[in-house]
């Protein structure tokens, strides 16, 4: 773990440059050829299954007043 922090703290500008690179992998969530059965049907299926919620907690997070009328009732 020190040498994974000590790696990021002696050049923070390259590890900003290799995390920005795998953006684009990160959100890939349709098909590939080159990717077996299990793996293309695992990679829709999470999207499918976990984007609606990430866009539900986005809206609560951001409709003012929201998150506090749910918990307070």
């Amino acid at each position: 773990m020190k040498l994974g922090i000590q790696f990021v703290l002696d050049d923070p500008v390259r590890y900003v440059l290799l995390s920005t690179s795998r953006l684009k992998d990160f959100f890939l969530f349709w098909p590939q050829s080159q990717s077996g059965l299990l793996s293309n049907l695992s990679r829709v299926g999470s999207f499918g299954i976990f984007l609606p919620f990430m866009v539900y907690g986005l809206v609560l997070a951001l409709w003012p007043g929201r998150l506090e009328k749910l918990f307070n009732g």
